[in-house]
């Protein structure tokens, strides 16, 4: 296994982390605004993990450097990751803001 696939593998592993507890929260709730949009977003982020296990797949445990094609790829399921547990951390934070504000 080369350096980049343990380190793809390893945050492929975080982020199967990252949906299995926002898919616990999000099941748990009863605001149904913040329901419907968490599971879009965690939808979307287990899609993304999904493609990185793929790219994982085609490295293949191979010893050479993955090619440009792959790399690309890697980066853009990378960047789209990123950008999806962005909006993941906004949906929760609206959701707490929101339920302070009807505590008050």
């Amino acid at each position: 296994m080369s350096v980049l696939e343990g380190q793809v593998n390893e945050i492929a592993r975080v982020v199967d982390r990252v949906v299995q507890h926002s898919e616990q929260t999000i099941s748990r709730t009863t605001r149904v605004r913040f329901r419907n949009r968490g599971e879009r977003v965690v939808r979307s982020l287990a899609s993304y993990n999904r493609r990185m296990y793929d790219m994982l797949q085609e490295m293949g445990g191979n010893e050479d450097s993955p090619n440009k094609a792959i790399k690309q790829s890697l980066a853009g399921a990378a960047f789209d990751t990123a950008k999806t547990i962005k909006e993941l951390v906004r949906v929760v934070e609206e959701a707490d803001h929101d339920e302070t504000e009807d505590l008050l």
